[in-house]
């Protein structure tokens, strides 16, 4: 016991896990983590109804072991390249749905944070307009007459969810140890990633920052809304935002009474998509339908911003250029991304891949987004790429779930629109304005001063080059001193700039750094 007393606080909520995981007959499951001698509990449990097909047992384990594993169900959801697809589809009936608590406790945490709740509003409604397991939603309006919601994180569940954090976290650690395919997927790395996140969305005051970095960052999207967030009546367990009404992105009929311009919702839904992605590395990683709403005006409403995924510039820039290479039919090309991405295990089988890339690519071309759109084949690439032994980091697979979601968004109100050519106009303008000259011109004089000495001794390091490469052979190459070092210098910089003309991606930074070996060689030829 002594390695549970070091790395679990809560022993017996493991206990209370373990017996749950015994009586839904995952005994086995046990076994391989390497729990079953040091917990003999679940060898006293029964397995109940062995009738019950296995996938929605998993969905009904996750339940009854409550909010924590609920949330950790939904994300596996958004996994298709680790969990089966018949399993992805039962766990995408969770629901994060639970009674709620009493409005005595709801008024007495709004003012235990705020004050007096008569003195912050005007109004406040005791029945909650929705309930889910870290907070609930109550209406009300504000003195100065605006409409909000308030949303109040659930008593106790802080703790509560902290502690499965970690018995989650060490059976995904023990599970590495025993079972090498759980190490192949970075089982562990996956978990903390979902522990990061769920501890993100336990603090209200950092959903409220994100929804503002997301409005802030969308601000041009004119048909994209984003709530305002009221940071003064805003703390760890309350978050005050303008209330926002819609229609959810998935009620057909609601929709179609809209008056809408449906082709420009479509494309705003793809543009802002590949912007909080490609563009800005930040993106709504909490893809459910309900999370996105359409106004009447016909603006995408965006709510819940408590799961946001994050993406690295080296990332996104593959990212956009998978995008590409997709949209124009270059495997090779696609192939190289993917694999500069990815975690290829030794046995890969690499040309498969690139036959299923093949396969994906190829339907893109002059499909609508009804048919076929690139986010989809890049997401059906994630699920073959895994079970070709190449496997994509988790950001990438539940960035491509969240963008599934909001293509749906343009799938129900127009499913007509064509997505290729679009598609590729937006990566192709992202992409640009992140290697802009003035971007890279701005990266190109850090890296001159950092170097600055490397820069100030090329040409000695050049002549000492030359020099040295006659000693010990019979040819010696001779360097006269003055300008002729200068014309070899030159030399050297019109090859290179040569061989990065020459290159085609990224094609903006390699053109420009190309151009300005060549004005630089010039420069001193003409001295």
């Amino acid at each position: 016991m002594g390695l549970f007393t070091k790395e679990i606080e809560d022993l017996k909520r493991f206990e209370e896990i373990v017996k749950i995981l015994s009586e839904e007959g995952f005994g086995l499951v046990i076994n391989r983590l390497n729990l079953g001698d040091k917990l003999p509990l679940h060898k006293k449990a029964r397995s109940k109804k062995d009738d019950i097909p296995p996938p929605e047992r998993v969905r009904r384990t996750f339940e009854k072991l409550g909010p924590t594993f609920i949330k950790f169900g939904q994300i596996l959801a958004q996994r298709p390249d680790i969990v089966p697809e018949e399993y992805v589809e039962e766990l995408e009936k969770l629901e994060d749905s639970v009674p709620a608590f009493e409005s005595e406790k709801a008024r007495e945490i709004v003012e235990e944070e705020l004050g007096p709740i008569d003195e912050v509003f005007e109004s406040f409604e005791d029945e909650p307009l929705a309930a889910a397991s870290i907070a609930q939603v109550h209406r009300a309006t504000l003195h100065n007459g605006d409409d909000v919601v308030v949303k109040i994180r659930r008593p106790g569940i802080k703790e509560q969810i902290r502690k499965d954090l970690e018995i989650l976290e060490f059976m995904a650690k023990e599970g590495e140890k025993h079972v090498s395919k759980l190490d192949t997927i970075d089982a562990y790395k996956s978990v903390k990633e979902f522990s990061e996140w769920t501890k993100d969305e336990l603090n209200l005051k950092k959903e409220g920052r994100n929804a503002t970095i997301l409005k802030n960052n969308l601000s041009e999207e004119e048909r994209v809304k984003i709530p305002d967030i009221y940071t003064d009546l805003t703390t760890e367990k309350i978050l005050v935002m303008e209330y926002v009404d819609g229609v959810k992105c998935d009620d057909k009929e609601a929709l179609e009474e809209l008056e809408i311009e449906s082709e420009e919702v479509a494309r705003t839904a793809v543009r802002a998509g590949l912007k909080q992605t490609v563009r800005d590395g930040f993106f709504h990683a909490d893809p459910h339908p309900s999370n996105f709403f359409i106004s009447e005006e016909g603006k995408i409403i965006y709510l819940d911003f408590g799961m946001i995924g994050k993406l690295s510039m080296t990332t996104r820039r593959n990212l956009g250029l998978l995008l590409l290479h997709a949209s124009n039919e270059e495997v090779e090309a696609a192939m190289d991304v993917v694999k500069r991405m990815a975690k290829v295990e030794e046995d890969a089988d690499l040309q498969g891949l690139k036959n299923d890339i093949e396969e994906s690519i190829l339907m893109i071309r002059n499909s609508t987004l009804e048919e076929q759109s690139i986010t989809k084949a890049l997401f059906d690439i994630t699920k073959k790429a895994a079970e070709r032994g190449v496997h994509m980091p988790s950001s990438l697979v539940i960035l491509g779930k969240s963008m599934l979601t909001v293509e749906g968004i343009g799938l129900t109100i127009y499913p007509e629109f064509e997505m290729t050519d679009e598609f590729e106009k937006i990566t192709e303008r992202l992409l640009w304005e992140m290697n802009s000259p003035k971007k890279l011109f701005k990266t190109f004089m850090i890296d001159l001063v950092q170097n600055r000495d490397l820069v100030a001794r090329m040409p000695s390091q050049v002549n000492k080059a030359l020099d040295s490469s006659g000693k010990g052979g019979e040819t010696t190459v001779e360097v006269e001193t003055g300008p002729d070092r200068m014309t070899i210098l030159a030399a050297v910089l019109i090859l290179t700039s040569s061989f990065f003309l020459l290159q085609s991606l990224p094609q903006e930074q390699m053109l420009l750094v190309g151009a300005l070996e060549i004005i630089l060689a010039a420069y001193i030829l003409l001295r």
